[in-house]
């Protein structure tokens, strides 16, 4: 879970500095501003972060009134019904389109 959560923080860290929509948000917000433009960039954060956090908080109480192993057994039983299903739709136009 610890590596996770560091994972999760990296990418996090990464996309807030390089991502374009942060870049095309925040430039603009900023231009005129000059020494002022880091509190432009600290509210965003805090309200990314918030965010995140109480989508985190909403996930972790439904998870924790599921039954994980259920879901992840019907969950794999899906998924492999899709795949089946998928590989039966390839080869009945592979069948149909074959000179």
């Amino acid at each position: 879970m610890t590596l996770a959560a560091l994972a999760g923080l990296r990418s996090g860290a990464l996309h807030a500095v390089s991502g374009p929509d942060h870049l095309l948000s925040l430039a603009p917000l900023s231009l005129r501003i000059h020494r002022r433009a880091w509190r432009v960039g600290l509210l965003w954060g805090v309200g990314h972060s918030l965010g995140t956090l109480a989508c985190a908080a909403a996930v972790v109480w439904v998870a924790s009134m599921l039954e994980l192993a259920v879901l992840s057994t019907w969950g794999d039983r899906l998924a492999g019904g899709a795949l089946l299903v998928t590989g039966a739709m390839g080869l009945l136009r592979w069948r149909a389109y074959r000179p």
